[in-house]
């Protein structure tokens, strides 16, 4: 029977996902935590160990001396591609393409073994095409950030379990705890693989030994997470680091509130732009067809969800990005119980099939978006910096967007990022400054210059009226993109 979702649509669909794929990907400007977590890395290839100079002075927490929290596997990873390849913006998104590539094989040849199917069935055509239409997956495939690496570790270690119980076999059984134990060495999100895994093993397929020695081997893994705190400093040091860190100092804790996170996370799934138009008939899908897909494949159906309630259950922000540490899965339940309304009656198979057709044509619309976004945002550092230096010298400490790290200041530990007086104290439940209070609160430090661009001038609404010399600083320079302030001594 003819319905409105033709696999020509797919095809077409997946054509154009491929060329935003190059686009994006091939638009090399710094993105989310580039500078932040690529400093890391940096440091870690000078000093041998990891510290920050770009938000050490915040929180006075020790981070410019020896900083013991961060994305583990993630930093050496890049330390082992930088190694080779040389430190730079490139190299550090070098590391998340090759993730975001490694993904794309593994997803491909998993679907055509798991569901043998040719490479132009919609089972492979679907999920190929919501995926390169996805923005996040789109924007992070190229930074330098955990949520590909750490969804594709994620991924291998749900493919193995997913193996081991269709085989019984010790090997995949392993290989799953190690790589869900990587997952967690990743980003400390992954602990969900982990609890998925174990849970679903002792109280579904009630193999207790087996949860509790998965549980061993995967904290085994993740205990690499504390070697070089150990070499460098001590777990009281990490505590502390933790405990404070800026991005959770604002959590406030009570024994209730993992119930009251889990009952709030369908903000996540339900608040804006693509994940909308996703979840709304995935949800539909999955309403209609639950029994039929849980006898189909009750593991996917199981092990998902458990891993969604967990990470409910603890995450202290509903940011949309961290959805991609289920999204292969959810995309699996996504084309299987759309396979599944595409065998009942008429009008399930149209309805079905409508709301995925508009799920594709949105997605278009939100990629376009981000595109012109980027390339809105992309900004030659380089340049900026030569000319930066040019006014300034190399010299000096100076207080600047962090992604002059990436430029040709030739003394990289002289700057510092500004973004710690408005992000950073945002995230830390307090308000950002504004110019005044900025010049207030870093006056008596030893800064010697800051350096505003537009999106700083814009955090610390910056106006014509403060660009005037005062017996704080000066105004040394003054263009569309870059202000450059002089503190008197």
């Amino acid at each position: 029977m003819i319905t409105p979702l033709k696999k020509t649509y797919l095809q077409v669909f997946l054509v154009i996902g491929i060329v935003f794929f190059f686009i994006i990907n091939f638009n090399q400007n710094a993105r989310l935590d580039d500078d932040y977590i690529g400093e890391q890395v940096y440091w870690l290839l000078k000093d041998g160990k990891v510290h920050s100079n770009l938000i050490g002075e915040f929180g006075n927490l020790g981070i410019d001396e020896y900083q013991s929290v961060f994305h583990k596997f993630l930093v050496y990873s890049g330390y082992g591609i930088t190694k080779v390849f040389g430190w730079s913006l490139f190299t550090l998104h070098m590391n998340g393409l090759l993730y975001a590539i490694l993904f794309l094989g593994i997803f491909y040849y998993y679907i055509k073994n798991k569901y043998k199917v040719k490479w132009n069935d919609t089972v492979l055509l679907l999920p190929f095409s919501v995926l390169l239409l996805t923005n996040e997956f789109q924007e992070f495939a190229s930074s330098f950030r955990p949520e590909i690496m750490q969804m594709t570790i994620g991924f291998i270690s749900f493919i193995f379990l997913d193996k081991y119980i269709n085989t019984k076999k010790n090997l995949p059984f392993i290989f799953s705890a190690i790589f869900a134990g990587l997952a967690f060495l990743t980003h400390l999100n992954g602990v969900v693989y982990i609890g998925a895994a174990t849970i679903y093993l002792f109280f579904f397929k009630r193999e207790y030994i087996r949860a509790v020695i998965y549980g061993l081997i995967s904290s085994a893994v993740f205990g690499l997470y504390f070697a070089d705190i150990l070499v460098y400093a001590d777990i009281p040091y990490f505590i502390h680091q933790f405990s404070d860190d800026p991005s959770l100092a604002h959590s406030d804790f009570y024994w209730y509130s993992p119930l009251t996170k889990l009952i709030g996370e369908h903000e996540r799934y339900y608040s804006e732009g693509f994940w909308l138009v996703f979840t709304v008939p995935l949800t539909l899908f999955i309403i209609l067809t639950f029994k039929r897909l849980k006898k189909q494949n009750p593991f996917l159906v199981i092990y998902t969800f458990l891993a969604m309630i967990l990470f409910g259950l603890y995450a202290y922000t509903k940011t949309t990005k961290y959805i991609l540490l289920f999204y292969p899965m959810l995309l699996l339940l996504f084309t299987e119980s759309f396979q599944i309304l595409q065998k009942e009656e008429n009008w399930k198979q149209k309805f079905s099939s409508i709301f995925v057709l508009i799920c594709l044509v949105s997605s278009v619309g939100f990629m376009v978006q981000l595109t012109v976004s980027n390339i809105y945002k992309s900004k030659d550092w380089e340049a900026y910096g030569e000319k930066v230096e040019s006014i300034i010298g190399s010299e000096n400490k100076i207080l600047s967007n962090g992604n002059l790290i990436f430029d040709q200041i030739k003394n990289q530990e002289k700057i510092i990022n500004i973004n710690q007086f408005s992000f950073f104290r945002k995230v830390k439940g307090m308000e950002a400054y504004n110019f005044e209070e900025l010049i207030e609160n870093t006056k008596d430090r030893d800064y010697e210059y800051i350096v505003l661009d537009n999106q700083f001038k814009k955090a610390f609404d910056v106006k014509d009226s403060d660009l005037q010399e005062t017996e704080d600083y000066e105004v040394i320079h003054n263009e569309d993109d870059m202000i450059i302030l002089k503190y008197k001594k």
